[in-house]
């Protein structure tokens, strides 16, 4: 919505011409209202958001919010109360759509990449789009990832940060940059506004979205976020529920050409040291073995891999990953109990879907066996479960006298 301003005169603007403060053209209307006129707040502004509640919206994206101040600034001297400052104006017209909207409903303030005019109603919106436009592939460089690295200090603290709408169609996005935008929004949990249309969306980035849904509710603390240099983007972010910890790193290649990049345990990723970690490719379905110190990763230009990180117990067998979320547990595993002889979970398993986990399986570990589909193949167990909802499962198995 553009609550603010209007492009033509309607019947309520003709029946009071005191409340617009000036005229000037725009890219979103050229009739401004005045903000600091009570009956605008009262009779006006109200009214709007009254009829957005009679629509039935639960969600609102409030555009237009950094054009209005400046026109509020143009045609101060023709406010009703010249008092008001502009940033006050708007915050008091920002606060009467919430009184009429109440907490429940998401109010987006669309304020580009001002730090000033995204502070200005920070308590009254629950998310500030940080950054411009983002189309083509250098909009997402700049716009996405450089803002949101400026901005993610405030998120899910202040307010959650919005990079815009996720655009993957093909006239924007090979698959690899496709991939690269689903990883990073995932990753840092941000706020997803579908910027396609859906049934115009290939298979392929369909099934990259339900990776990243629900978004995860991730904190600043929760997440580091490196950047090196022009070619490369590092975002890790930390994941610790009752039954496990480990680390979603996703190292994005923002390059010309294909390349390699190591990744230290302790400098890189802020890791243990001293631990040993299992590494598994969420995009590319694959176990990529132990290590301790560092570990090298190919990635083809404008793509991302995405790996979970998991430091070793002394489980016979461990979660090392899951297909359903690109966080791999931290959302759909509800919980997960190792015992001598079997591993017993909970999955929230979407209707009509199937979820895979994947186990690492020490050494001499047998005859592994489930209700559900299980597949072994050297020291990778996977088991498929599926179900309506939380959907408990389990893993029988024969340790070896080493393994106990």
């Amino acid at each position: 919505i553009g609550a603010t301003n209007e492009g033509v005169i309607n019947d309520m603007l003709k029946a009071h011409p005191e409340w617009i403060v000036g005229q000037k053209t725009a890219w979103c209307g050229q009739y401004w209202l005045d903000l600091s006129n009570p009956d605008v707040q009262e009779k006006y502004i109200r009214k709007i958001f009254e009829q957005i509640l009679e629509w039935g919206f639960e969600a609102v994206k409030w555009d237009c919010l950094p054009v209005t101040l400046e026109m509020l600034s143009t045609f101060h001297s023709n406010q009703f109360d010249r008092t008001l400052s502009p940033h006050l104006a708007l915050r008091k017209t920002v606060k009467t759509a919430r009184s009429v909207l109440g907490d429940e409903r998401y109010l987006l303030s669309c304020m580009g990449s001002s730090r000033r005019d995204t502070a200005f109603a920070v308590d009254l919106f629950d998310a500030a789009r940080v950054g411009g436009d983002i189309f083509a592939w250098e909009d997402f460089k700049d716009q996405a990832v450089n803002q949101i690295l400026q901005y993610y200090y405030l998120h899910n603290l202040s307010y959650y940060a919005d990079a815009d709408n996720l655009v993957l169609r093909q006239e924007f996005n090979n698959l690899a940059q496709a991939r690269s935008r689903v990883s990073f929004y995932g990753l840092a949990g941000l706020p997803v506004t579908l910027g396609d249309e859906m049934d115009e969306l290939d298979e392929c980035r369909t099934e990259m979205l339900k990776k990243i849904m629900p978004a995860a509710s991730i904190h600043a603390s929760e997440l580091e976020i490196k950047q090196r240099d022009e070619r490369y983007q590092l975002v890790n972010a930390a994941v610790s529920r009752r039954f496990g910890s480990w680390n979603v790193a996703g190292v994005t290649n923002f390059g010309n050409e294909n390349s390699s990049f190591k990744l230290r345990i302790s400098a890189d990723l802020m890791l243990d040291p001293s631990g040993r970690y299992a590494l598994y490719d969420f995009w590319n379905d694959e176990y990529l073995g132990v290590c301790s110190e560092s570990f090298e990763l190919d990635v083809r230009s404008c793509d991302t891999r995405v790996v979970r990180i998991t430091p070793l117990n002394d489980s016979c067998m461990q979660l090392i990953s899951s297909d359903r979320h690109i966080l791999q547990g931290a959302l759909e595993v509800k919980d997960i109990v190792y015992s001598s002889a079997r591993v017993n979970g909970i999955i929230d398993c979407p209707d009509g879907e199937m979820v895979t986990l994947t186990f690492l399986v020490k050494e001499g570990v047998s005859e592994i066996k489930s209700d559900f589909p299980v597949e072994v193949c050297g020291d990778i167990c996977k088991i498929s479960v599926s179900g309506n909802g939380n959907t408990a499962f389990c893993l029988e198995y024969t340790p070896s006298a080493d393994a106990k």
